[in-house]
């Protein structure tokens, strides 16, 4: 009985620390650097031209845009792909996308038509 006792406890615990582990994710915002969850970097590339047009980061890629947006409703009227290129900490994919950013503007003279700033 003391096994079982135990053994019970022993998976309250786990139970307890996971909920403890998802509660914690939740009270850092997604948009903190120190967020600790999975972020993810990406690529919006016009469909006809092939043009690199923003570079991002997002923690769900499924939901950052919506169909009509990447079907042509966007600020520059034309059909969009996006690629998800690379995945790791808020910190990382924010340091890569500026990376991106700033390789794009030294080789192009300009910034990517959707990208408002260096970041």
């Amino acid at each position: 009985l003391g096994e079982v006792a135990d053994a019970a406890n022993a998976a309250r615990k786990i139970t307890n620390t996971a909920a403890d582990a998802k509660k914690a994710a939740k009270t850092v915002h997604g948009n903190s650097l120190n967020y600790p969850g999975v972020n993810y970097g990406y690529v919006l590339s016009d469909k006809t031209t092939g043009e690199i047009v923003k570079f991002g980061e997002t923690i769900n890629p499924t939901r950052r845009y919506t169909k009509k947006f990447l079907n042509g409703d966007n600020p520059i009227n034309k059909p969009l792909d996006m690629s998800v290129v690379i995945s790791g900490t808020k910190r990382d994919i924010h340091n890569w996308q500026h990376e991106q950013i700033v390789d794009y503007y030294e080789a192009v003279g300009e910034l990517p038509a959707l990208n408002k700033s260096m970041w």
